[in-house]
């Protein structure tokens, strides 16, 4: 059934919303700003095209799935205030209007202006929305259309989802791929091009999409040329981040080409092994050292000072594998050009010893100055959490460089009388990330209040190298005091009532059935299944078990041709009418 012209409800007014102007339209619902009359304030308004009556499935999915964003209070996801249909039954959502510029405004302001985010600033951006999907994928609300022009930036250039709770609409998008015509790959993952159900994982394929672009300047292209372009499936494969953006670290390289496998078992598995990758790539980058300018002066005798160096390292090489090591006269020449003046040695070597050679001069002092750039990142437990004596704590801290041969990290542990050393670590648990769990009995903390920080030292002696800062914790050191229960009464309990919404059927589980799955298609969460059936957190289901589903899409399924009846073995019938009659229907 055709949608209706959503353009036509600019200038009317839903409850008390007055619509002023089209944001986004889409195929299924369109994004208004609007006013409220009442209090004069700017609203958006996500509008279904379609009414209860034109597609019910749709429509219930909707409601449900902005209803499950109202649970969720992630600062990321903006507002969904009011839940409501219109006079003809279009559902729509009244949502916290927090910015009406894009990402898709930003890039294209870069563009002209022929720049970029730094690495760092769109590695974090992605971290921002990544995190945000973890959650809500976790309440089995997964993007339908993740791309720049469906990401809202407010004025401080944090991302915010406005229209995470618009159903996916399953459709076939067809791409036609020619060579050298300078082609971009699209946001939209493979399997939902193709017209499948999406998972978590295509979020993960458009965030590296909008990753690649964030980094190179531009979404991932097609090669100019014939090599390499189509596999068997005939799926083009982009130009590689390498070749679009040149001096980024290999774990940066690294996640993005994990994100963009056309296979969705290639790519992470979930938004929160994502998220690890980012931390590791953030690290890494960060930690990548940085090209300090040339002065103007310096810069106008480089292109003779470097061959002249480059002469006088290769002659003193050549003067001291060439002499006699006993001779003391040509060592000294050869020591002269170097490029770091050593003191010449008075003693002349024995026979027996073999020619030495000169030690490459060391450019960089071993000892490291702490900079902006250079510490040690605190990231858990955060400032004045609190544990009670069963809990674990976890310390979690980031460290930009790999440790050095006889180096280690040390948490200490601070009190108003002691300092007590907690654990040593000397390996990352991935990249530069570091951590240490230690049950708080295990801590023999004397005070409730303490401090702790972590300090690289040598592990020889123990000197202090870098020291992080500190960061207080609260203890519960005393196990708390057991509460009585009374006898319970003989009162009966009351058992869950199963209560399966009216527009739900029953359903035998077949073969293969995921009951994920099963409340995804019909545009429920699996919590609420699980709820509706009263069934445990990780049911074991069995083939023939039947269970309350959300009505799944209707499907054309074609009435069979009615079949002739046969006649009875034995009562062949003669001449035109001597057959049995036919069997008469039942009443």
């Amino acid at each position: 059934m055709v949608a209706q012209n959503s353009d036509k409800l600019i200038g009317h007014q839903l409850d008390q919303y007055h619509i002023e102007q089209l944001l986004t339209q889409r195929k299924s619902s369109a994004l208004y700003l609007a006013r409220d009359v009442r209090s004069e304030g700017e609203v958006l308004l996500e509008v279904a095209k379609q009414s209860v009556k034109e597609n019910q499935h749709f429509a219930d999915a909707f409601q449900h799935n902005m209803s499950v964003i109202q649970t969720l209070g992630q600062p990321n996801i903006a507002k969904v205030l009011q839940i409501s249909q219109s006079s003809g039954k279009r559902p729509f959502a009244v949502i916290e209007n927090q910015s009406t510029t894009t990402l898709a405004d930003k890039l294209a302001d870069w563009a002209r202006e022929n720049n970029t985010l730094p690495v760092i600033k769109a590695l974090e951006l992605v971290r921002h929305l990544a995190a945000t999907l973890s959650i809500a994928h976790r309440a089995g609300i997964i993007h339908h259309d993740l791309r720049p022009s469906n990401i809202f930036m407010r004025e401080d250039n944090t991302p915010v989802f406005v229209d995470l709770g618009v159903p996916h609409v399953p459709e076939v998008v067809e791409q036609k791929w020619e060579i050298g015509q300078n082609n971009v790959i699209d946001y939209i993952a493979p399997e939902q091009q193709e017209g499948r159900e999406i998972t978590p994982r295509s979020n993960i394929y458009s965030l590296g999409v909008i990753l690649y672009e964030l980094l190179a300047g531009h979404a991932p292209k097609l090669p100019a040329t014939s090599w390499d372009i189509f596999d068997r499936d005939a799926t083009p494969k982009e130009v590689p981040l390498e070749e679009a953006r040149v001096g980024l670290t290999s774990e940066t390289y690294r996640l993005v080409r994990n994100c963009l496998w056309r296979q969705e078992w290639s790519r992470y598995d979930n938004a929160t092994e994502l998220i690890n990758a980012l931390d590791a790539a953030i690290a890494a980058e960060r930690a990548l050292p940085k090209v300090l300018p040339v002065p103007t002066s310096t810069r106008r005798w480089l292109p003779i000072a470097i061959p002249v160096i480059i002469v006088l390292i290769i002659l003193g090489i050549f003067l001291n594998s060439g002499n006699d090591p006993n001779d003391v006269e040509a060592n000294s020449i050869a020591q002269a050009t170097t490029v770091v003046p050593t003191a010449t040695s008075t003693a002349t070597p024995t026979a027996t010893t073999p020619p030495t050679r000169t030690p490459v001069p060391v450019l960089i002092p071993p000892t490291l100055t702490p900079t902006a750039e250079l510490v040690i990142e605190l990231l858990e437990p955060l400032p004045g959490s609190e544990f009670a004596q069963g809990d674990t704590i976890t310390f979690d801290w980031r460290w930009p460089v790999e440790l050095s041969p006889g180096q280690q990290f040390a948490i200490y542990l601070f009190t108003s009388t002691q300092v007590s050393l907690v654990e040593t670590v000397k390996e990352p648990i991935l990249g530069f990330n570091y951590r240490v769990r230690i049950p708080v009995s295990e801590l023999n903390a004397s005070e409730a209040n303490v401090d702790w920080q972590v300090v690289l030292e040598t592990v020889a002696t123990g000197n202090s190298i870098f020291e992080s800062e500190r960061r207080p914790l609260t203890l519960q050191l005393e196990p708390p005091t057991p509460t009585v229960t009374p006898t319970p009464s003989i009162t009966p309990t009351t058992d869950c009532v199963i209560s399966p919404p009216p527009s739900w059927v029953l359903y035998t589980i077949k073969s293969g059935d995921s009951l994920f799955n099963l409340a995804i298609a019909g545009g429920s969460s699996l919590d609420f299944v699980l709820q509706v059936n009263c069934l445990p957190p990780d049911p074991v289901l069995s083939v023939g078990q039947k269970v309350y589903i959300p009505r799944p899409p209707a499907t054309n399924t074609p009435t069979p041709a009615p079949v002739p009846p046969t006649a009875t073995p034995g009562r062949s019938g003669g001449g035109g009418g001597g057959g049995d009659k036919p069997p008469t229907p039942p009443p």
